[in-house]
């Protein structure tokens, strides 16, 4: 696909009134800054895994009704920090 038709995808996808299509202008841009922003695109939340911030994690990730955590470096954890999981998790 080439970035005109890219463009012009987008635009219609979106509703990008006002604007030549297939052609990146000021409104295409202002929809595309929205749609990243409402979308929370690119923002990402990381925390030190141990037993506090791994109950902190669970505590957001529960109010925000997200599917799951990541947790990177499996291995090092202390077994409480598999319990905070746990019990934050019910």
């Amino acid at each position: 696909m080439s970035t005109e038709a890219a463009v012009q995808a987008f635009q219609q996808d979106f509703g990008v009134l006002g604007s030549t299509l297939g052609t990146y202008d000021a409104a295409t841009e202002a929809r595309l800054a929205a749609v990243i922003d409402q979308e929370q695109i690119g923002n990402i939340a990381s925390w030190d895994e141990n037993t506090q911030a791994a109950t902190q994690l669970m505590g957001v990730a529960n109010s925000a009704h997200l599917a799951g955590i990541r947790v990177w470096r499996l291995g090092y954890q202390a077994t409480s920090f598999w319990s905070a999981l746990a019990q934050s998790g019910e």
